[in-house]
């Protein structure tokens, strides 16, 4: 867990001290592109079972532009680079576009902003995903399996699909923002940037395709935003020192338990 911990942290404070973060999207798009495409057609498998409209399909879905497969020589080895590299391409146009809707004075604020929103979201998520695998693990010795191998197995196995997550979750954040004409003028005259991101800024950050239909129309940023807390569900306990299912990131005891009995 502490390691798991220093690399989310480690992260969220390179974000924070990178001024250049539109390099650092452009590289996150190289590897959600990467990691799209060894998801159906790893280079381990045959190529017969390759699926590039499957990585086709969700890189569209995800950067709401289309990818055309390439002309490709017979060379199978090839045949992927060249897919690799195309689709790369075509994902750097894709946020070269998106980049010139986004309003000069906001932008590094607005990046910086839905990628550590990604990143808390997605962090809460699995520290509650991780708690749920705890209570249960000791189930496993009833199969001869030793329960602690089996945790740490299945965490890091979790930390991964999380860490994948988190940067298709930015990509979705990014290119579903919406911001609105009309408060240009305000905009100018904001007291902060900060403040100017939460004005014109209305995206769906950390949201999967389907949770979006379920957002709301206006939301605002950050990870103990009052419209992001996640409700207590009775019939649950909830220890005191545990961190508050609401999603503030605070424990139990200085958040919804304070009053409690």
């Amino acid at each position: 867990m502490n390691k798991q911990r220093e690399v989310i942290y480690g992260r969220r404070d390179r974000i924070l001290e990178e001024p250049d973060l539109e390099s650092m999207m452009e590289g996150l798009i190289g590897e959600v592109v990467e990691d799209t495409l060894e998801k159906y057609a790893s280079r381990s498998a045959a190529p017969d079972e390759w699926d590039f409209d499957g990585a086709k399909g969700e890189l569209e879905g995800l950067l709401l532009v289309p990818f055309e497969l390439p002309d490709i020589p017979d060379d199978e080895t090839a045949d992927l680079d060249m897919i690799v590299d195309s689709f790369k391409s075509r994902g750097l146009e894709a946020f070269e576009m998106r980049k010139s809707t986004i309003p000069e004075d906001i932008k590094t604020d607005f990046l910086r902003m839905i990628m550590l929103q990604s990143i808390d979201d997605k962090w809460m998520d699995h520290l509650y995903e991780l708690d749920y695998l705890r209570e249960g693990i000791y189930l496993r010795s009833y199969a001869q399996k030793d329960p602690l191998i089996e945790y740490k197995q299945e965490a890091f196995q979790m930390f991964s699909d999380m860490l994948v997550e988190i940067d298709k979750s930015i990509l979705w954040a990014l290119f579903r923002a919406r911001f609105r004409a009309e408060e240009g003028e305000r905009r100018r005259g904001a007291a902060g940037s900060g403040v100017a991101v939460h004005q014109v800024a209305n995206a769906y950050t950390g949201r999967g395709p389907a949770q979006a239909s379920q957002a709301p129309a206006e939301e605002t940023a950050g990870p103990a935003a009052a419209g992001s807390r996640k409700p207590v569900r009775s019939g649950e306990k909830i220890g005191r020192n545990d961190p508050c299912p609401c999603g503030s990131g605070k424990k139990y005891k200085k958040c919804c338990g304070k009053n409690a009995g």
